[in-house]
């Protein structure tokens, strides 16, 4: 879910609600606690779609994305990997 966030673009969110939306995450693991198994997969297989829909528009649009800045940053370049085509 914190990808998933992160991944959103924030246009308009002042500080405060962007705070209360970096702690859904951790409040969501306590919601789930009590919630039926098969619940907890739809969510877990919908956030997953979400993040691979994201990042297809995101790349197509060459926007950089929480994705290719991790990996650029694990081969060593510190920033976004430069996009193809």
């Amino acid at each position: 879910m914190w990808l998933n966030q992160a991944m959103t673009p924030t246009t308009g969110i002042d500080p405060s609600q962007r705070q209360i939306m970096q702690l859904m995450p951790l409040m969501f693991i306590f919601f789930f606690t009590q919630m039926p198994a098969g619940l907890l997969v739809y969510y877990c297989w919908s956030t997953a779609l979400t993040i691979a829909q994201q990042y297809v528009i995101m790349h197509r649009y060459k926007t950089e994305n929480p994705i290719d800045t991790f990996i650029g940053k694990l081969r060593g370049r510190g920033g976004a990997v430069p996009a193809k085509g």
